[in-house]
């Protein structure tokens, strides 16, 4: 049985295959693995079982009854207005759904408003959970129950926060209580809690995970991930779950093998207000710095690091052993990943010096709204280009 990795979206539309997509992490890393005698050529795919993981259609759900919604969606108390944010920047996109996803709406929706974030880690700890009890019970039927794949997660911007409440509604078995909130306070609103995304095996594996929570209540599920990737992290802005999976410990031991934290020099979002490192047994941080696309906060950006899908294949793929570890840190280590080079490398020095001003004129400490602000920066220098 194939070790599974799930991929978990940042703000933005994804559609079917998001994960895919020329720009996507998957791809990011089928490239990377070309660089590798190990992998022979073969895609990740070859290798480990794909997730992708998507939740952004909810907040699209709440935006279309946004008026009718938007006081009974449990508001966060506070100094932040969030009904009005909200409805501030959907006129100032002209009620553009995914010119506000890409200007931080998301962020606002999901920080500022209870129900919102009880649908999404709902939906996020449906898909994980769900796939994760199909394989070990297929495995357990198989007699494989000594010899489970290994889980990895990786998550990026956005999702990183969101990952990190979904997995404690899971270990701390409090979806059944997600669940029920949601449908007394939005009775009407079904699609909020409809876990119709879920493969009809995904649903049954979850609905026993359900029944066993809400009959036992006396400690924590059993549900172990074994590495968990935070690429671009904004947990500390937006996670919003009542624990902390990444430094809680059930049982005398992590749920959570390992953590590997992954930021840029030159991403804002990740400086807006900086990730501790949890008190955890096998955590790590990888900082790097080159620069090979405007987007310098893409999910394939990082991923596309030697240093960074180095550390991914080590967790997800058997067959990378120490002499392919070595290998990528001989890449690492080339000018190639310590500036300016893939699709920027042909820009003249003048523009080179344009985007990195550009860039460092973005990064500063602040609080929600700041990083709103860094995401809608972030679009528009993607967006406008300097070349």
């Amino acid at each position: 049985m194939k070790n599974v990795v799930f991929f978990v979206h940042g703000i933005g539309r994804h559609g079917e295959n998001w994960s895919t997509a020329p720009d996507g992490p998957v791809t990011a890393l089928d490239e990377a693995m070309k660089r590798y005698s190990c992998f022979e050529g073969r895609p990740l795919s070859a290798f480990a079982d794909i997730i992708e993981v998507r939740y952004d259609d909810l907040f699209d759900l709440v935006l279309a009854k946004w008026e009718e919604l938007a006081d009974s969606l449990g508001p966060v108390a506070g100094n932040i207005p969030w009904v009005a944010k909200v409805t501030s920047l959907l006129g100032d996109v002209g009620g553009n759904k995914n010119q506000f996803a890409d200007f931080g709406g998301d962020v606002l929706l999901y920080r500022g408003f209870d129900l919102v974030a009880r649908a999404v880690r709902l939906r996020v700890a449906a898909m994980i959970s769900g796939e994760v009890f199909r394989r070990n019970m297929m495995a357990q039927e198989e007699g494989l129950s000594g010899t489970l794949p290994k889980v990895v997660i990786v998550a990026h911007s956005m999702g990183t926060a969101v990952v990190r409440d979904a997995l404690w509604t899971i270990v701390s078995a409090s979806f059944p209580e997600d669940k029920k909130t949601l449908r007394k306070r939005l009775p009407k609103e079904k699609g909020l809690v409809d876990l119709g995304m879920l493969s009809e095996a995904q649903a049954e594996k979850f609905a026993i995970m359900e029944a066993t929570a809400s009959s036992a209540r006396s400690g924590p599920l059993p549900f172990f991930v074994d590495r968990l990737m935070l690429v671009a992290n904004t947990i500390p802005l937006i996670a919003c779950a009542p624990g902390d999976y990444l430094t809680a410990k059930f049982q005398n031991d992590f749920q959570c093998k390992s953590i590997t934290n992954v930021k840029h020099e030159l991403d804002p979002v990740c400086l807006v207000k900086s990730f501790e490192m949890p008190n955890h047994p096998d955590a790590a941080e990888i900082a790097i710095k080159h620069l090979h696309d405007r987007n310098i906060h893409g999910f394939a950006h990082y991923l596309g690091h030697p240093t960074v899908h180095a550390n991914l294949f080590r967790a997800a793929i058997d067959e990378f052993k120490l002499k392919d570890l070595a290998e990528s840190r001989k890449l690492a280590a080339q000018n190639e990943w310590n500036g300016i080079g893939g699709n920027l490398a042909e820009l003249i020095d003048a523009k080179k010096t344009e985007l990195l001003e550009r860039l460092r004129a973005l990064l500063g400490e602040g609080d929600l709204l700041r990083l709103a602000q860094t995401f809608k920066g972030l679009q528009r220098l993607k967006n406008g280009g300097v070349a």
